[in-house]
């Protein structure tokens, strides 16, 4: 994850299979609408938990 002003890049090198991979995408739609929640309360918990570049 990165943070640059007011931009978050949040990125993931994938390996899954084509056939695994609504699978894995699923579990980023719960991440993106947990995120997409409460933007605010996710920076701060990410600034504070996470090493930022």
């Amino acid at each position: 994850m990165y943070v640059l002003e007011k931009v978050v890049v949040i990125l993931e090198y994938t390996t899954s299979s084509s056939g695994k991979l609504s699978d894995h995408l699923k579990k980023k739609a719960l991440l993106y609408t947990k995120i997409t929640s409460d933007p605010t309360a996710f920076i701060k918990w990410a600034r504070s938990t996470l090493r930022l570049t």
